[in-house]
């Protein structure tokens, strides 16, 4: 423990000369204190020179510097698959019972001498043991990543992990390796061996399909082990066999691509079932079955973008929105634009009007009454556009100025849902630039997005989404959407995210909403696994969003089974969060009560299964040996658990020791302020009873 000071020490023994002086002065003077006891001065003169000695300290910002030393003992992670595949084929029994306590009987050998860190993994990464294997998807770049964030600069021993080593997601370890300097120890679970096999291996298709065609799907079925075998596929839907092929398994290892064309007859999101049967002996039989969906749509909607300049946002919306299989999406120079404006849904207009004969084509698609999106940017005339745009929006310039700026998700939005993983990248989103202009609007309309200048937000709109339905449109201050989607692809690996939500804004917008005041929002299909949240929004009689309102939902499994929920409302904002449900086909019932009016929604939607862990049915030791060897590790077998302690305790891993320093504030401290006020105090109170002033 150290005392250390902001400015020189040297001061304390002119500050305490001082405190002597003030003292001195001030009771050689008193002539009453000192008539009835001469110590009595004295002992107020020192009380005084204390006081005024430990004030004038706290002048210098003294500091109390103490060290910390820690010991950290060597950290062993043990992980283990918690997948699905991991009972592909094997004794569920054992994996869910003597592996388990295996492995905390590894764990428990090894905590007299390590700190000991378990953790369970599928798709994302847990900090405990499970062995439900009920996971759906196999990530190990995850499990790498939180490895490497949370043992960054720790003194990591080793890693245990019990894995299949098949993966379904993210990299291969092999080729995204594990940077931390600590050996692998990988216990190698599932079956390894050849085994009779007939699996589906592959079904290809496209997602959507349009009312009345025929869609093309390509069926890739193999297997091992059983030649001269005869099997039958089936393809089903409704209850009813739409396809059915036999033939026979002429080839130890055997393969077939099976083409055929399916109708499309009715609308919405169609389960299909295949099932793949044998007349020989399976020991796997998870992969005899498979389920793909495809949603029937009933039209195409088109979609043009206009522009009056080459940017990159316009391919930003066309890439986005392309991947729509129920949007065509034309893009068009302003100049050249010459098909009928009926021939679309929706307009997205970039940077329009430039000139003055693009106002023309504002007036045509207001009369028309088709939803459009207007992008305004640096290029924008305002002047014409505030004359196309009168009676919806009103953006008056600020003398010609420019300015960049961030978005703000605005937490209040409730027309359609947002993926909460842009939301929490928002922040690192690049700045957008427009020119600097008011807005205003006598349209009801919600703000999606609103303007942040450094770190305030402004609550000023910058996207905007319309209510009314006549027609619905939209309005975007800010250029450079396309800076937006590379980021989101750095931060995701992937565009969905971002394209995702671009598409929202335009499927709001073509969506008929006509004058109703109750509507449900919900996708019509989602993978086993995912977050079901539902919103809804309700409208009083002049159709403004209401408050107090009570929103019920009763929700049908396809087994007849009912669950319900409430809605909460947050402001106007009623949202639902149902959670991880089932695969499956569900319907629900919305019940809306508003007052004394009573509002009913009707819908469905689809939970489609994942399929990904039945296809791999053996182990994949060759990964997890490399992976071992590339990190000095070893590949174990279950019952090869225990070599693992002696391995570990062979690598005569030592603590590290740590030495930090803590700085505090001497000021801070209460106690040195409660001396110095009990000094002041016993002064005060022998000064007035013995009679002095």
């Amino acid at each position: 423990m150290e005392i250390i000071y902001t400015y020189s020490p040297g001061w304390l023994l002119l500050i305490f000369g001082i405190a002597i002086a003030i003292s001195y002065w001030l009771y050689r003077r008193d002539k009453i204190l000192g008539e009835r006891n001469s110590w009595l001065p004295r002992l107020l003169a020192v009380f005084r020179t204390i006081s005024l000695s430990l004030i004038a300290f706290f002048l210098l910002e003294p500091m109390m510097k103490t060290e910390e030393r820690e010991i950290q003992r060597p950290i062993i992670a043990i992980a283990v698959d918690n997948s699905e595949s991991i009972l592909n084929g094997s004794d569920s029994v054992y994996y869910k019972t003597e592996l388990a306590n295996e492995i905390q009987k590894l764990a428990a050998s090894l905590d007299d001498e390590y700190d000991v860190e378990l953790f369970s993994f599928d798709e994302k990464v847990s900090k405990d043991l499970r062995y439900d294997y009920s996971g759906k998807i196999s990530n190990l770049s995850n499990l790498i990543d939180e490895f490497e964030t949370r043992y960054y600069n720790r003194n990591l021993g080793a890693i245990v992990l019990a894995s299949d080593g098949n993966y379904n997601q993210g990299l291969s370890p092999i080729y995204n390796p594990i940077s931390l300097n600590a050996p692998l120890y990988s216990i190698l679970l599932g079956d390894t061996g050849k085994s009779n096999d007939l699996a589906i291996n592959e079904i290809i298709t496209n997602s959507i399909a349009f009312l009345g065609d025929d869609f093309p799907i390509e069926i890739n079925v193999g297997a091992e082990g059983m030649k001269g075998n005869d099997y039958r596929l089936e393809v089903r839907t409704n209850g009813t066999r739409v396809f059915e092929k036999k033939g026979e398994i002429d080839a130890e290892n055997w393969f077939q691509s099976i083409p055929l064309l399916l109708s499309a007859n009715q609308v919405g999101v169609q389960r299909y079932t295949v099932e793949l049967f044998s007349d020989g002996t399976e020991k796997v039989k998870q992969n005899n079955s498979a389920v793909f969906y495809i949603k029937v749509l009933d039209e195409r909607l088109k979609i043009a973008i206009i522009s009056s300049t080459p940017h990159p946002d316009v391919a930003t919306w066309f890439n986005a929105l392309q991947k729509n299989k129920n949007y065509e999406v034309d893009v068009f120079e302003a100049d050249k634009f010459d098909a009928s404006i009926l021939e679309y849904s929706l307009f997205i207009l970039y940077q329009l009007p430039g000139k003055l004969n693009h106002t023309a084509l504002f007036d045509q698609i207001k009369q028309a009454k088709i939803p459009y999106i207007v992008q305004v940017g640096l290029n924008t005339n305002l002047n014409l556009l505030n004359q196309v745009l009168k009676g919806d929006y009103t953006l008056k310039a600020e003398q010609g100025i420019e300015e960049t700026f961030k978005a703000r998700f605005n937490t209040n939005f409730s027309l359609f849902l947002i993926d909460d993983q842009l939301i929490d990248h928002q922040q690192n989103l690049p700045p957008l630039a427009a020119p600097l202009v008011n807005f205003s609007s006598k349209e009801v309309y919600q703000k999606l997005m609103t303007k942040q200048i450094g770190q305030l937000d402004t609550e000023l709109p910058i996207w905007v989404l319309s209510e009314s339905d006549e027609p619905r449109s939209a309005l975007i201050i800010g250029e450079g959407l396309w800076r937006w989607r590379i980021n989101s692809y750095l931060e995701f690996e992937n565009h969905e995210v971002f394209d995702e939500f671009l598409q929202q804004s335009a499927k709001y917008l073509v969506r008929k909403g006509g004058n109703k005041r109750f509507i449900v929002d919900v996708n019509e299909e989602y993978f086993e696994g995912t977050r079901i949240k539902m919103n809804a929004k309700l409208l009083d009689p002049s159709m403004e969003p209401s408050i107090g309102g009570d929103i019920e939902l009763e929700l049908t499994n396809e087994e007849g089974e009912k669950f319900i929920y409430s809605f909460l409302q947050s402001g106007t904002h009623y949202s639902i969060d149902l959670g991880i449900i089932e695969a499956g086909d569900y319907s629900f019932k919305a019940t809306a009560n508003l007052g004394e009016e009573v509002f009913v929604e009707n819908g469905k939607f689809t939970v489609m299964k994942r399929m990904l862990e039945q296809k791999d049915t053996r182990a994949n030791a060759a990964l997890m040996y490399q992976w071992s060897e590339n990190t000095g590790g070893e590949l174990y077998y279950p019952d090869q658990i225990d070599a693992i302690q002696k391995n570990i305790r062979d690598l005569s891993l030592s603590s590290i020791s740590y030495q930090t320093e803590h700085f505090s504030d001497l000021i801070r401290m209460s106690w040195l302020l409660i001396l110095i006020s009990l000094f002041l105090s016993v002064e005060w109170f022998l000064r007035r009873y013995f009679g002095s002033y």
